[in-house]
């Protein structure tokens, strides 16, 4: 038997039919279930996200809805009076009313012995207190400041690791539902936590549609030969590879020309010289090997797209999120047919005026940042992700239309391009995925008949229906 679908095409408004077979999209049959009162569109591409990380979390505790310092420490020492550890995930300081981190000193007088482990949403930053400090011996160098038990970067996830190192790790499959029922039928994961095994990717991959990037962090021994291993240890299963230049404007890491408003003695972080980069990119040009490099400071995108000239063009290099770019790098960009890989939910979060990035760079930096419109006018194209920030695609979409800058916004049809077509470009999956059309996969969504030109309504737009690979899937909480 073959369901048939017959809906608008909102890039033509024009009605359309198409029948649904084994998993794929087929010429339409006789009889159609009627979506024509739906805004139909292909089921999203996350370009950026975490999957891994995201179903490992599960039994972490996640902080996104506090709502202040007190109300987090509060939570803390509730929670650690029946459990002996506290790991928590997403806090974000920058809607606090208090606006700063917390500290070791005051997690420590929550907590007593028990370890402590608060990550910051951005994954860049983490706090820890003095217990943790103790059960994992960790040295005083570890530390951007120690006294106030703040780690950085690398050693966030050093540290991570080696508190998970004893502990039984395993995808929740019932949260990966949950990115399912966003309407999420396909993902780029762009490293973890933890290196999972082959199993546990292949049983994550019969849910979703998942392209595992493998993170290179130990980059002196990754450099040419070192690649070379790598790609043969991981050829069989990875789509391509993962740097991070830089940090994130949250953490203060994000490696700036200028300093930052809020403290002008710094200036972030550059994490790979130039000339490593060239170096690694001239070897995934040898081995015919996908590279997305994060930068999001203006002084690392400036580094990455210098050592970008390197780049061979069909292998399709990224850079990740690209937010702080200037016009000559959006020219550089497109001359040398880098994608960028952007996260519009980050535009709603902390580029709203009195936000984050404001508070970090001042108005007039912050209200430049991620020009979308002008991106995709002069490259052809945005892969759009979420990077986990959140997950909600539509979330996304309504921070591309709400940029503050209103020439750099999208309107609906782009941004739901850029989650789809584009987004399915920048993995290599652009015959299979990402399109209403014969032949490619038949994932896709209705939603609610909503005013797609008021991006309010395009956030709260309920989905209707949701098929990913030709199956219906339960949207119910």
């Amino acid at each position: 038997m073959v369901l048939g679908i017959e809906f608008i095409d909102i890039r033509t408004n024009e009605r359309q039919a198409l029948g649904i077979r084994k998993g794929f999209f087929t010429s339409p049959p006789g009889k159609r279930l009627d979506l024509t009162r739906n805004i139909v569109i292909p089921a999203f591409i996350d370009a950026h996200s975490h999957v891994i990380n995201y179903t490992m979390k599960a039994n972490w505790i996640d902080l996104s809805n506090v709502k202040s310092k007190r109300a987090l420490l509060n939570m803390i020492q509730e929670t650690l009076n029946s459990r002996n550890l506290f790991l928590g995930y997403n806090f974000d300081e920058s809607t606090w009313s208090e606006r700063e981190f917390p500290t070791r000193r005051e997690v420590d007088e929550v907590s007593g012995n028990k370890p402590v482990l608060l990550l910051r949403i951005d994954g860049h930053l983490a706090v820890v207190n003095s217990g943790l400090i103790e059960k994992l011996k960790l040295p005083e160098n570890m530390f951007k400041d120690f006294g106030n038990g703040i780690i950085v970067e690398d050693n966030v996830y050093i540290v991570i690791r080696k508190l998970l190192s004893k502990r039984k790790l395993g995808p929740s499959i019932k949260a990966l539902q949950s990115l399912l029922k966003l309407g999420i039928a396909a993902s780029a994961d762009m490293g973890s936590i933890v290196e999972p095994s082959d199993k546990i990717k292949k049983k994550l991959s019969r849910c979703m549609e998942v392209y595992f990037y493998y993170c290179l962090e130990s980059i002196e021994r990754q450099i040419q030969e070192g690649l070379d291993k790598t790609m043969f240890k991981y050829g069989g299963i990875i789509t391509g590879f993962k740097l991070i230049a830089d940090g994130s404007i949250g953490a203060k890491t994000a490696y700036l020309f200028e300093p930052y408003s809020d403290d002008p003695s710094c200036r972030g972080l550059l994490l790979i010289p130039e000339e490593h980069l060239e170096e690694l990119i001239k070897a995934a040009n040898r081995l015919e090997a996908q590279l997305a490099i994060h930068a999001i400071g203006d002084a690392a995108i400036d580094v990455v797209l210098n050592a970008y000239r390197w780049a061979k063009p069909g292998l399709r290099h990224r850079i990740e999120h690209f937010e702080m770019p200037h016009d000559d790098h959006i020219d550089k960009l497109a001359k040398c047919h880098i994608i960028p890989s952007m996260q519009p939910n980050f535009i709603a979060n902390w580029q709203q005026r009195g936000g984050l990035y404001e508070q970090r760079l001042g108005w007039e930096r912050a209200k430049r940042m991620n020009p979308l419109a002008t991106i995709l006018a002069k490259a052809g194209l945005i892969a759009f992700g979420s990077d986990n920030m959140p997950s909600d695609p539509l979330y996304g979409i309504y921070g591309a239309m709400t940029h503050p800058i209103e020439s750099e916004r999208l309107r609906f049809a782009e941004a739901v391009q850029c989650y789809t077509t584009h987004a399915a470009y920048s993995i290599f999956a652009e015959n299979k995925l990402g399109e209403l059309r014969e032949g490619y996969v038949a994932s896709f969504l209705a939603l609610e008949s909503v005013d797609i030109h008021n991006p309010k309504e395009v956030r709260n737009a309920r989905i209707q229906q949701l098929f990913v690979r030709g199956k219906k899937i339960s949207c119910q909480a």
